[in-house]
């Protein structure tokens, strides 16, 4: 696997949200590409890539890829319209608790309800801002728009920011083309 991983997948910002981005990462590290946990320094430079403030030293990843395997396995279902697994919404509570400003999620009869809380005791944990992302796409995006690229060599997702809400492919660049090009070379085969 890529010890790299920024380097080597100019791709990985496709989600739309840094929790669906995480949540491949969990893909990406099945499939054998590349994974954000190869090392504490890789892991390190996906979240300042992210825009997320860690500690120097995170120690233990336990806690991180019981997250990204929840969020990872929850894509299909979230996209399907399927509902939250209980357990998978225990874990992203017990990481928003985790942190001295922290967001309460809630399953609600018509949907999710954020509100936020504060504890002063608890240092904020690297982890807070993909739970947050998570729990803010949850309780406001339209979950019709959390998508599995189109292209059948990729299993990525994506949440479709786009204006008319058709984007097929989790990168233009790269599964789009790809896709573009063997519809192009299958055509003029015939």
């Amino acid at each position: 696997m890529e010890e790299n991983f920024s380097a080597s997948l100019p791709f990985e910002d496709i989600g739309g949200r840094v929790w669906v981005d995480f949540a491949n990462a969990e893909v990406l590290a099945q499939r054998n590409i590349a994974d954000v946990f190869a090392s504490e320094a890789v892991f390190l430079g996906w979240l300042q890539r992210h825009g997320i403030q860690a500690p120097i030293c995170l120690g233990d990843l336990a806690l991180a890829r019981e997250l990204r395997a929840h969020l990872g396995g929850t894509l299909p279902r979230l996209a399907r319209g399927e509902p939250l697994p209980e357990a998978t919404l225990k874990l992203v509570q017990r990481v928003l608790s985790e942190q001295s400003r922290w967001t309460q999620l809630t399953g609600e009869a018509d949907g999710y309800r954020v509100q936020e809380a504060r504890r002063i005791e608890s240092l904020a944990d690297a982890l807070g801002p993909i739970a947050e992302s998570f729990a803010e796409t949850l309780a406001h995006e339209d979950l019709r728009r959390l998508r599995k690229c189109e292209s059948e060599s990729c299993d990525l997702y994506f949440l479709d920011d786009s204006k008319n809400g058709r984007r097929r492919w989790c990168s233009m660049a790269h599964c789009g083309n790809r896709s573009k090009a063997a519809r192009f070379h299958a055509k003029n085969r015939t």
